[in-house]
């Protein structure tokens, strides 16, 4: 399920039928980077490289992507100007200087749900369950509810 930016939800560290373990309410603000992005560790830099050549290795009618939406295309789920589209973004992204693509996949390799609590805390969506409070409340009537702080170094908000 998707939500907004800016949807009230809950945080959830864990849940049984008897106790809600809660970071508590806060807002959804959208995916965020969970850590600088202007380092790439170089682990996983070479990880990053190595995927970048890999798919430039293709050419460009046996690229997985394009072979996909071509599937769509015989299947009537797509036109042929949407598989128009789809080689014409790898054509685009393989003109790109290489660092760009590196730090462009690596950005979005660190992006997770935000969730800025009533406590001024953040808890990021790999830490918890999070979702619509009524929804979550009404799968445990019986639960008690108990706030629990948001795991150590996660920091307050920062506009």
């Amino acid at each position: 399920m998707s939500y907004a930016v800016g949807s009230t939800v809950l945080a959830l560290r864990d849940a049984s039928e008897t106790v809600i373990n809660t970071y508590g309410e806060g807002v959804y603000v959208g995916d965020m980077p969970t850590e600088d992005t202007s380092v790439i560790p170089e682990n996983t830099r070479l990880v990053i490289e190595a995927r970048i050549r890999m798919d430039d290795d293709y050419p460009i009618r046996d690229h997985p992507l394009v072979k996909l939406h071509a599937s769509y295309v015989d299947n009537l789920q797509e036109t042929p100007e949407q598989l128009a589209e789809v080689v014409a973004m790898i054509k685009a992204d393989r003109a790109k200087p290489f660092e760009q693509r590196v730090n462009w996949f690596y950005e979005r390799m660190v992006l997770n749900p935000c969730i800025y609590l009533d406590s001024g805390d953040i808890v990021w969506g790999f830490q918890c369950w999070w979702g619509n409070k009524d929804k979550t409340l009404t799968r445990f009537p019986d639960a008690d509810i108990v706030t629990v702080p948001v795991p150590e170094g996660n920091g307050r908000w920062k506009p």
